[in-house]
């Protein structure tokens, strides 16, 4: 004897509970026209396409098959689901191709920021192996230290010298920042042998001053003659 199937809630859909998997037995059963045809096409044995097909019918509320002695045959709900299933499966297939490969193929635009030493030094090679790897992606290299909202799409990647970046954003450390003093060749032999602090000193502008460890700022300003200040690193 059948199994008698639940009625679904009063006022419910038929097919509220029913997933795209449950659509694709159906369609099975529909076209194979035996559970035992649909059960090699799925790759599932006799058994579990039956108890699917059981658990399917029961959540739905209604019955798609008469069970008959030559096979299953649709009934009116049946006929629908396979109306309706066959549509949706072709939108599925329509989706894949519409899709297809392109998380592989990055596209869009990324914004870059970094202070000036690192855009015209470092970034270049990096960007030229980027964008052999990436084509479809174009950069927009922004130069400057201005604090950008990245949360805002101010900027996508912020390239900065810092030991504590914001809780809001990933930071990861690509490399250390080391400070030293340089001369150039001529401005030494101009200059001669002198104290540190007889020197013509460069330091950075007052804006970009954190980047600078604090021991450094206070001999500078204690000590150093400073004629020039920039904000170029």
């Amino acid at each position: 004897m059948a199994r008698t199937a639940k009625a679904a809630p009063r006022g419910a859909s038929a097919v509220a509970n029913l997933e795209w998997d449950d659509l694709r037995v159906l369609l099975a059963i529909c076209r194979a026209g035996s559970l035992v045809a649909a059960a090699r096409a799925l790759g599932h044995d006799h058994s579990t396409l039956f108890r699917k097909l059981n658990r399917i019918e029961e959540r739905a509320g209604v019955r798609f098959f008469e069970r008959l002695a030559s096979g299953y045959a649709m009934t009116d709900a049946g006929e629908i689901a396979l109306r309706f299933g066959e549509r949706i499966e072709g939108e599925f297939h329509a989706l894949g191709r519409e899709i297809d490969g392109r998380d592989a193929r990055l596209s869009g635009t990324v914004r870059v920021t970094a202070p000036d030493g690192v855009c015209t030094v470092l970034l270049p090679p990096v960007l030229a192996d980027f964008r052999r790897r990436h084509p479809g992606v174009k950069v927009e290299l922004l130069e400057g230290t201005d604090a950008l909202d990245l949360s805002r799409r101010e900027a996508d990647v912020a390239i900065r010298a810092t030991r504590a970046p914001p809780d809001d954003s990933l930071a990861k450390r690509v490399c250390d920042f080391r400070f030293a003093t340089y001369a150039a060749p001529t401005y030494l032999r101009a200059a001669g042998r002198r104290p540190l602090a007889e020197h013509d000193w460069v330091l950075v502008a007052r804006a970009i001053g954190w980047l600078v460890p604090s021991v450094w700022k206070t001999r500078a300003s204690a000590d150093a003659r400073v004629v020039m200040r920039t904000n170029s690193t």
